[in-house]
């Protein structure tokens, strides 16, 4: 298992960050439902910002996970590595095209994963966004 909790400080910004603690496999760390905000045929942008809470390095991760008439899905997406003397940005781009589910989507998450299990890590400003496609200029004649 894992303790999700609340703090207000350290933080990357507003009043409060997630800290999680009591690790004992590397997944385990926050996760945001965005089942109602997800669909086939778009592309997301994931953000968010890590930080170790004890010294040194360790890699982490943003996973989309989804479960649909197929099973379970994990699919990591933005990388970077954190630390405990600053924040650092998780950010990437899952293209979610038609061919990845199959049938209805009963779940889909966000995970922050990836320091081995028993780091602390804190997280603040998650996000999954849709990517708006650049919009067509007209070519002057």
């Amino acid at each position: 298992g894992s303790t999700l909790s609340t703090v207000s400080e350290p933080i990357y910004s507003g009043s409060s960050a997630s800290l999680s603690t009591d690790r004992s496999s590397s997944w385990q760390g926050p996760v945001q439902s965005v089942l109602d905000r997800i669909g086939d045929g778009l592309q997301y942008e994931g953000s968010a910002w890590v930080r170790l809470r004890d010294s040194g390095s360790a890699s982490m991760k943003m996973t989309l996970h989804w479960t649909d008439e197929d099973g379970d899905h994990y699919q990591p997406f933005a990388w970077a590595t954190a630390t405990s003397e600053d924040w650092v940005e998780l950010t990437g781009v899952i293209d979610f095209t038609d061919s990845m589910t199959v049938g209805t989507m009963t779940v889909a998450n966000v995970y922050i994963e990836g320091p081995d299990a028993g780091v602390d890590f804190y997280a603040d400003e998650i996000s999954l966004q849709p990517v708006c496609p650049t919009p067509s200029t007209p070519v002057p004649r």
